[in-house]
């Protein structure tokens, strides 16, 4: 799991002009600092923590959640197109045999070796230049491709009804996403996987969320978007303020969700973090101005 994602603002910078505040403008000093904090989580712009934590949006998450599953699970409808596809005589008749139960010849271990069936083929290697800038001359060379003709294929270890959740987490990498190039489920039931589809769908937003659960453990009024609200309940995000030192105020907010590390760019946040600390400055350095005017 990687680490969380933390983001801090502070009077760090402003130290110096705490001091000259009475203590009437205190209030003040904090008020700002908890403005600014909300705005580092979602300004008017709709800028903010929030928009560099993926998706952009609900549709972007919906899609590439879709594509993930679809690399690794595969329905029956789409190997039967395959093997329609193939020109492979008998093959339909054969996997039918082999993935029908009550058929003599069924067996789904049979069935998963006549999918992952491999050929050699001689293919044609590009010209290219290795890391030490030596460049190799385009050459022949056999490798094991599908017999059925789908690079996709060749990797299926197993046949079920629905597809296998734990499978799915298995093949997400350090970053969650899913990059295997072949199948690893047939999935029977075409009903099934839509369902699990959606289901696992309904989870886009809830990165988002992980900001929304910290703004509310530091008391931060932020309102998200609805693909992110609706799963707050389920998010990981701790926060925290305080305003008890008046020369050590601070909002603290961390996305503790899986994977939050590997998905929200550190560079970005810092930026955002020290565009806020800046705001802050100007503020106070205006309001000091007003104080001095008016002595």
């Amino acid at each position: 799991m990687a680490a969380a994602v933390s983001a801090e603002i502070t009077l760090d910078e402003l130290r110096k002009f705490v001091p000259k505040f009475v203590k009437a403008t205190t209030k003040e000093v904090g008020d700002e600092l908890m403005r600014q904090a909300r705005l580092l989580v979602r300004d008017s712009g709709d800028n903010g923590l929030l928009s560099i934590t993926p998706p952009k949006d609900e549709g972007q998450g919906v899609g590439a959640v879709t594509r993930d599953i679809n690399r690794v699970f595969v329905s029956i409808a789409a190997i039967r197109q395959i093997l329609a596809e193939s020109g492979a005589r008998g093959a339909r008749v054969a996997f039918n045999r082999y993935i029908k139960p009550g058929s003599p010849d069924y067996s789904e271990a049979r069935a998963l070796d006549f999918l992952n069936s491999q050929t050699p083929t001689l293919v044609e290697v590009r010209p290219y230049t290795t890391k030490s800038g030596k460049r190799v001359r385009s050459y022949s060379q056999t490798r094991q491709v599908s017999s059925l003709g789908d690079p996709r294929l060749g990797n299926l270890q197993y046949v079920g009804e629905e597809p296998n959740r734990s499978l799915h987490k298995q093949s997400r990498n350090s970053q969650g996403r899913v990059n295997q190039a072949r199948w690893s489920q047939l999935v029977m039931s075409k009903g099934k996987m839509n369902a699990y589809t959606k289901t696992i769908s309904k989870r886009v937003g809830l990165m988002k969320a992980g900001w929304g659960q910290a703004a509310k453990g530091a008391m931060l009024r932020v309102s998200l978007p609805e693909f992110a609200s609706r799963n707050l309940d389920k998010a990981s995000g701790k926060g925290r303020a305080s305003f008890a030192n008046p020369e050590n105020m601070y909002v603290e907010l961390a996305n503790t969700t899986p994977n939050a590390s590997g998905k929200i760019s550190q560079g970005a946040l810092n930026w955002l973090v020290g565009f806020r600390q800046k705001q802050i400055e100007r503020e106070m350095n205006n309001r000091v101005s007003k104080l001095a005017q008016a002595a």
